[in-house]
């Protein structure tokens, strides 16, 4: 059985990163969210995969250089040609407020910034998973050691999840030694069952990544990884539940 995070909603069909998208996900039936978090100028969490807008927006420049309601101007859903008129970059604290009791599971990813950053990114996340009580159901991963040391410092317990691009076995060296609960392998850049094999004698739970197709997931599924994510949504998760093999465990409390 494996979990499936909608990466960053539902990449490659909805405006990723946006509410809109994550409802779109949410309609396909997805339960575990996938999301990335840079800091604004004003110090707000901004939920966005890149450093810069030009490539999902219609905004340009980096991020860090605007304040909050300043990107909230920009149009986040330019690309899908009106069908998602609404969609804006959301903080944070909106996605929890408005998926926290929904979403099952999620991947939250610190984006690779410069240490100073990285210490006030970690210790906002840290604040707001304490403030939403959701701390026990969110890993938080990075392609940046920092960053995972640093958010084991702000919350000792929390469950962490190193990604790395070209995954080697040093890489699973290196995530046991962060302390790490999770590790996020890649399917096209590096990944093996073997790989999958040694991170699990390590204790480590995997995420295989990106699983597009049904033949990306056979390979996921055949590695032995214990989650997958995926831009399509509405090809895997069927095919998952078709082979009766979605985690799909009820939500806390329900």
């Amino acid at each position: 059985m494996v979990d499936l995070f909608g990466h960053r909603g539902a990449a490659g069909e909805a405006p990723e990163n946006t509410l809109a998208g994550y409802r779109f996900a949410w309609g396909l039936g997805v339960r575990c969210l996938e999301l990335d978090v840079h800091l604004t100028r004003d110090g707000e969490l901004a939920v966005i995969h890149d450093e810069v807008l030009d490539r999902t927006t219609n905004g340009k420049g980096h991020v860090g250089g605007y304040t909050m309601a300043e990107l909230k101007g920009f149009d986040a859903g330019f690309l899908y040609g009106g069908t998602f008129p609404d969609a804006r970059i959301p903080t944070l604290d909106e996605v929890f407020s408005e998926f926290a009791a929904m979403m099952r599971l999620f991947q939250l990813e610190i984006k690779t910034d410069r240490p100073f950053i990285l210490d006030i990114v970690c210790k906002k996340v840290g604040e707001t998973l304490l403030r939403f009580g959701i701390a026990d159901k969110v890993v938080v991963t990075s392609f940046d050691p920092y960053a995972i040391r640093t958010m084991k410092k702000v919350l000792p317990r929390q469950r962490c999840g190193l990604i790395s691009m070209q995954y080697r076995e040093s890489d699973l060296r290196l995530a046991k030694e962060l302390g790490c609960w999770n590790t996020c392998i890649p399917l096209k850049t590096g990944g093996s069952a073997d790989l999958v094999r040694k991170a699990h004698a390590l204790g480590l739970e995997v995420t295989g990544w990106l699983g597009n197709s049904t033949a990306d997931v056979d390979i996921l599924l055949e590695w032995g990884t214990d989650s997958i994510t995926s831009n399509y949504p509405s090809i895997v998760l069927p095919y998952l539940k078709s082979k009766n093999l979605l985690r799909d465990a009820p939500l806390a409390g329900a």
